[in-house]
């Protein structure tokens, strides 16, 4: 009976041991397991403070040195402190284009939505006032030197400001002179006419895709009194004026008479409007040459010279 009792006591003691052992190893394991996966995530937030840290000093480095970069250009003549940050914001988004165009682009607007950011023509009167989809005219606003266009240059009774007409009736009278017919289809409009055409446009297509090739009443370079959109020959359609010899005498030889293409091809994303060869507007031989010189918009030329 003794020995019995001896061999339960020791089985139990056995189980004993078994169980406790069994507890402390797993207590140390979880213990272990624990503070390996609290330095794991200690790790992790270490490394996730070094890469939003990293980040940070990434952009700052790149701000900064865009920021630098943009101060060697600060003897361009048309370079303006007041749009430094702006120069900087367009050139990391637009990294294709040269420092320069940036500056340029930015100066024009370009950097904005067109009709933001709007602000009057200061001197509308001037013979260079830049109308485009950030400069604008009163809608009171009319020329007062208007004269029509002889019946031989136009295709119907059209006006333009006197130094505009005048110059036009030399530059096509030149041409006739050599087998060119130039006439000027569409010259002055006011206010009123600006937006009953442009509102039948959006009516027809949209206000996006009129906003491609016609202008907001206001900002219509037509109100200036100092643009013709020609035809050629006998046609009364301007949209095929390209198509005809015609195009080619104006390209070479408008400038001369103080006349530019104010919407050339391959320009669009500058003017915001499709290429219109048909659309003269007088800025006076000098400017008109200057600009042939460059192979630049209007935009450009006035962002770079001021007008």
């Amino acid at each position: 009976m003794k020995k019995h009792r001896k061999k339960n006591f020791l089985a139990l003691l056995l189980i004993i041991i078994v169980v406790l052992t069994a507890v402390i190893g797993g207590i140390f394991i979880y213990s272990k397991s624990g503070k390996k996966n609290k330095d794991l995530s200690s790790i992790q937030d270490s490394s996730s403070k070094l890469d939003s840290s990293s980040i940070k000093d990434s952009s700052s480095a790149v701000e900064s040195k865009n920021d630098n970069a943009i101060m060697g250009y600060s003897n361009l003549s048309y370079f303006k402190n007041e749009n430094i940050s702006r120069y900087v914001n367009y050139k990391q988004k637009n990294s294709k284009l040269s420092y320069e165009q940036a500056i340029l682009y930015v100066n024009i607007g370009l950097d904005r939505s067109y009709y933001t950011n709007t602000c009057q023509a200061v001197n509308y009167s001037s013979i260079t006032v830049l109308v485009n989809k950030y400069s604008y005219l009163p809608s009171t606003y009319s020329p007062t030197d208007l004269v029509n266009i002889s019946a031989q240059n136009s295709t119907r009774t059209v006006s333009m400001r006197k130094e505009a007409a005048q110059a036009f009736e030399k530059m096509s009278n030149d041409a006739r002179s050599k087998g060119y017919i130039i006439k000027a289809h569409s010259t002055y409009r006011s206010f009123d006419q600006q937006k009953s055409i442009y509102n039948s446009y959006v009516q027809d297509d949209g206000q996006a895709a009129a906003d491609t090739y016609s202008a907001r009443p206001g900002y219509s370079e037509h109100q200036t009194g100092l643009v013709a959109d020609v035809v050629a020959s006998n046609s009364n359609d301007i949209t095929d004026f390209d198509k005809y010899k015609e195009n080619k005498y104006v390209l070479e030889n408008a400038h001369k008479f103080g006349f530019i293409v104010r919407y050339p091809v391959g320009k669009e994303n500058i003017t915001g409007y499709k290429s219109e060869p048909w659309h003269l507007r007088y800025v006076g031989v000098e400017t008109a040459t200057k600009i042939k010189n460059l192979n630049i918009t209007y935009d450009e030329y006035c962002a770079k010279f001021e007008c």
